[in-house]
Order: C-alpha cells, then structure tokens, then sequence
C-alpha cells in the first residue's frame, strides 16, 4: 500500500506539514502559517484534496491563519 505525501503548502509554500487526526477525520495542516485543508475520513482523500488545485481548496472549507 503506497502513501500519499501531501504537496509544499499552496498558500506559503512550508513544507512543514503534518497530518492532523482525529479518531474520525483526517486533514493536512501546515506548521509554518497554520493553514489546514478540509477533513476527510480517509487519509489518503485528505491528502488527495490537500494536492488538489489551489482554486478547489480555496472553495473548500480551508483554515488559513497567519501566525
């Protein structure tokens, strides 16, 4: 079983990113500006939506905080 890796972040370029979990969801957040991608219940679909364009995350339900 191969696992994705999810991309630099779309919106400051970080590659310190980590994948946030709970016991039902998964998400991408970055550690450099705390941008997080939309929660998935399967891991690799987060990571899937976390790569996907810059202009779909924009639509989904994306956290983007400047620290």
């Amino acid at each position: 079983m191969s696992t994705m890796t999810p991309n630099d972040c779309p919106f400051c370029g970080g590659s310190n990113l980590e994948m946030g979990n709970t016991p039902s969801f998964y998400w991408v957040r970055c550690q450099d500006c705390g941008a997080e991608g939309p929660t998935n219940k399967d891991r690799k679909e987060a990571v899937e939506l976390w790569n996907g364009p810059t202009d779909e995350l924009d639509r989904m339900e994306v956290k983007h905080v400047n620290h």
